[in-house]
């Protein structure tokens, strides 16, 4: 085990998080994958009472090996994306699309709405101890 691994291991440790991987899927992922990559359906839970399940996109090169508690960790939204505007600037979306009828990209938005429902859940979870959080790099 690295450092990076065990920095992790330590924190779910240290904050009472546990780890239930519920089921996994062959599939297409991200919005514009061509290739089909291991989905996990993660259930994240902290001290018996917080509870965050979402689905997780195992990295292509890591094939169907289960995630681990750093690859949780590292793609965890655990900053505020901010205004629709600012997200859009921040990552290189596109905020407007001229070939929808009213003009808004809507696949920017779909996107910045699931980020900030992660981040809701993230700072839940984590509220006390999310600058630890994001240190683990």
């Amino acid at each position: 085990m690295d450092d990076y691994q065990l920095e992790a291991l330590n924190f779910a440790n240290k904050h009472g998080v546990s780890m239930i991987i519920k089921q996994k899927d062959y599939m297409l992922h991200f919005e514009g994958d061509k290739v089909k990559r291991w989905v996990f359906k993660i259930e994240l839970i902290r001290e018996g009472v917080h509870k965050f399940t979402f689905n997780f996109g195992q990295s292509i090169s890591q094939d169907k090996a289960p995630p681990t508690f750093y690859d949780i960790f590292t793609c965890l939204t655990n900053y505020d994306p901010g205004t629709y505007e600012e997200f859009c600037d921040d990552f290189g979306y596109d905020r407007f699309d001229e070939d929808t009828s009213d003009g808004l990209n809507h696949s920017s938005e779909r996107i910045y709405n699931a980020v900030c429902k992660e981040f809701y859940n993230v700072e839940v979870m984590f509220s006390d101890c999310m600058e630890e959080l994001q240190e683990i790099q």
